[in-house]
């Protein structure tokens, strides 16, 4: 699903680091990082609210279609 909410503007694709950040579009759909310790240290982390849950589900189909997995 990262993929088409990348293709849809949700999400980014940092340059650098290759990790996915929210855009304004997807930060008002629900999408929000947030720093979770680790044994590791600190690790940024990107999580969706129940609102983006549904908007992922609801879009399920356009989803898979844009992945190959399912005729539109």
């Amino acid at each position: 699903a990262t993929n088409w909410l990348i293709s849809n503007g949700y999400l980014y694709l940092h340059s650098d680091s290759h990790k996915r950040i929210p855009t304004t579009s997807g930060t008002k759909l629900g999408i929000f990082q947030e720093l979770r310790p680790s044994k590791y240290g600190n690790l940024l982390i990107t999580l969706y609210r129940k609102e983006a849950q549904k908007f992922i589900l609801d879009h399920i189909s356009e989803i898979l279609h844009f992945n190959g997995y399912y005729p539109k």
